[in-house]
């Protein structure tokens, strides 16, 4: 927080919007989910397809010395220096020592052609006083189809609900029905026969599976790295919180590429890096590699979500069907 003189590393002003005596504060409406029963289940917080209703309930946080009586609140949807949306009006009476409720804020996000961050601003003023607290808002486009057969490989059922974004097919690991492109979630010795054949894959893999991989925590002591030649370029850094993007991705484990050529793969390029800031060690969330005359394209980005506040599955999961998407036309492109 400060260099060896004292000075602040930072700018004070988003530290003291999230730790102040007052602040202004997110929540996230919920939703149902049939599993085997009617869940709750959390929806997206900060990705979103172009289009898409915007919801958040407005907090207030009052733990000053003196109660507040009817703040004048305003929020308004930042385009760089526009703001495309706007709103306002006045609270009601919050006593000193709660946090509650003082707006709900709702309204349709634009269209966009690609991939766009905005952001989100709210304050309420009162006695003199303005706290103020903002984030972001990542918008994408709509996915547009697929024209190649997809084959379905998923023993570990993270490709829950897939069919609802594409038409499957199952594969069995055989060479006797070849699709162009297929889904897996674990590389069986049927699957690296077909890549090596020429075929393509992505590949989600969870845990210790057969690509080397280790545990990892994704928000502490790391740093991610994605400035990589592929489609995530179309991610731009416009934000000081650009990183909560990945939050209903975030993961426990990252490839280990050091040990990949010894097991036959060729080519092994990162597309999502970690950076260990305490070990000085460097893996991978994802990355592309060749295996013979075919490709893969694997990650342990929890495209299906489900830890945590994640939504789960992967037909929930804005960023993840947009992962899923591109990598399936840079596959699909070769």
């Amino acid at each position: 927080m400060f260099d060896d003189i004292g000075n602040p590393k930072f700018n004070a002003g988003p530290f003291k919007a999230c730790n102040g005596p007052i602040a202004l504060a997110p929540a996230w409406d919920l939703t149902r989910v049939w599993i085997n029963a009617d869940r709750i289940q959390n929806r997206e917080r900060f990705n979103f397809t172009g289009g898409d209703i915007y919801s958040l309930h407005l907090l207030l946080s009052n733990y000053g010395e003196r109660d507040i009586e009817r703040p004048d609140i305003e929020w308004a949807l930042w385009d760089g220096e526009r703001a495309i949306c706007s709103g306002n009006g006045s609270g009601g009476y919050y006593p000193s020592g709660r946090v509650e409720e003082i707006r709900y804020i709702r309204f349709a996000l634009p269209v966009v052609p690609a991939p766009k961050t905005y952001v989100l601003k709210a304050r309420a003023l009162f006695d003199g006083t303005c706290v103020e607290n903002e984030w972001p808002v990542f918008v994408y486009p709509e996915s547009s189809g697929i024209s190649r057969r997809v084959g379905l490989y998923d023993p570990a059922c993270l490709f829950v609900s897939v069919d609802i974004l594409y038409e499957t097919v199952e594969f069995d690991g055989s060479l006797n029905t070849i699709p162009d492109i297929v889904l897996a979630s674990h590389l069986s010795d049927g699957l690296l026969r077909f890549v090596s054949e020429g075929g393509r894959v992505f590949l989600a893999q969870r845990g210790k599976g057969v690509l080397p991989s280790v545990p990892v925590a994704f928000w502490r002591e790391g740093m991610i790295y994605r400035d990589y030649p592929s489609f995530w370029n179309q991610l731009q850094y416009e934000h000081y919180a650009d990183d909560l993007r990945f939050f209903s991705l975030a993961t426990d484990t990252a490839f280990d590429t050091t040990k990949f050529q010894a097991m036959g793969f060729s080519e092994c390029r990162p597309m999502v890096r970690r950076y260990d800031c305490r070990q000085w060690l460097a893996s991978d969330y994802m990355c592309e590699m060749r295996y013979g005359k075919g490709r893969i394209l694997a990650t342990t980005l929890r495209l299906e979500g489900g830890m945590g506040k994640q939504p789960m599955f992967v037909n929930n999961n804005c960023l993840g069907r947009w992962i899923l998407h591109k990598s399936i036309q840079d596959l699909a492109a070769e």
